[in-house]
């Protein structure tokens, strides 16, 4: 591929990328692709701003260069599973249902013995296990 045609290419796909940004959106600097975020002194991207003036350019530079190398870049192809492994999967999920006799609760009993055994809990832990079972701190 041409140097030309490669860098036609690029400025096509930043073209598509901002073409359906409102230009009243984009960020002030000069070229940037960006859609503004930061509101002060102007409407800038967290690229541009807090930035001296003088490194804008190189700035917008670096962000249409991440943009092209994004586009650039294959996904790879999602594995499809083999018939095997489709079955495999089906059966751990079986065996994953609940049956009428399964305590839905025994976390909770678990985090209370835990707790009582003096091991140290998070707050999270303990708000919730206390949640669960009722039980007033």
């Amino acid at each position: 591929m041409s140097d030309y045609s490669s860098i036609r290419r690029d400025k096509a796909i930043a073209d598509e990328f901002i073409g359906g940004t409102s230009k009243d959106l984009m960020c002030t600097a000069h070229g940037c692709p960006n859609p503004w975020s930061v509101d002060a002194e102007g409407r800038f991207c967290s690229a541009h701003f807090r930035q001296p003036p003088h490194l804008w350019p190189q700035i917008t530079q670096e962000q249409h260069d991440y943009i092209a190398m994004r586009a650039s870049r294959k996904a790879e192809p999602a594995k499809t599973p083999t018939h095997a492994e489709k079955r495999a999967i089906l059966a751990k999920l079986r065996g994953l249902r609940l049956g009428a006799d399964h305590d839905s609760k025994a976390w909770a009993d678990e985090l209370e013995s835990r707790e009582q055994s003096g091991e140290m809990l998070t707050s999270a832990q303990r708000v919730m296990w206390r949640g669960a079972k009722g039980v007033r701190a």
